[in-house]
């Protein structure tokens, strides 16, 4: 994970907002009729827009608990602190804890050991980093999204198990 994803503080609000979405929040956007295009969701930005909502709680919560009031941080991050209410917290629970046991990474991460200043093992803990995880390659979902922002998509006969592969990639 790059250090600015794991930054908390309105410094990172940058990078979540630039190298997680696209500019128009990672949605594929499609071709209605004539004069109406709609967005149509896709399960990572999804995911990965749980992730930024639940940040931006706790960004919130840590303002709140020291008193400082929230500032103006850009369009991006002031759309996401709206939503910040408890059903749609408790749904990006819910949609991350079946993105993640979907994917099923079975990686086994080693514990890493903590010494303490006297050479004694004191903890053992997992941090999963610098492992190569089991991943998909997401670049084909970037280019098919950013293509139809450009230029939407004509609609398609969606099916229920419809993917951006499935729909947009040449076999």
């Amino acid at each position: 994970m790059r250090p600015t994803l794991e930054d908390l503080s309105h410094k990172g609000d940058e990078a979540w907002a630039t190298e997680l979405f696209t500019p128009h929040g990672g949605f594929l956007v499609v071709r209605r009729n004539e004069t109406m295009k709609e967005n149509w969701g896709i399960s990572m930005f999804h995911g990965l827009h749980c992730l930024q909502l639940i940040r931006s709680s706790l960004q919130r919560a840590r303002e709140m608990g020291t008193g400082s009031m929230p500032g103006s941080h850009g369009d991006h991050h002031e759309q996401h602190l709206e939503h910040l209410d408890e059903s749609h917290l408790q749904h990006c629970f819910s949609y991350i804890t079946q993105s993640l046991m979907c994917s099923a990474d079975d990686t086994i991460e080693p514990p890493q050991e903590q010494y303490n200043s006297d050479g004694n093992l004191v903890d053992l803990s997992i941090d999963g980093m610098g492992y190569v995880h089991q991943c998909r390659d997401s670049g084909h979902i970037w280019d098919i999204v950013r293509r139809s922002e450009k230029v939407p998509i004509e609609k398609w006969d969606w099916e229920i198990n419809d993917t951006v592969e499935s729909v947009f990639i040449e076999p």
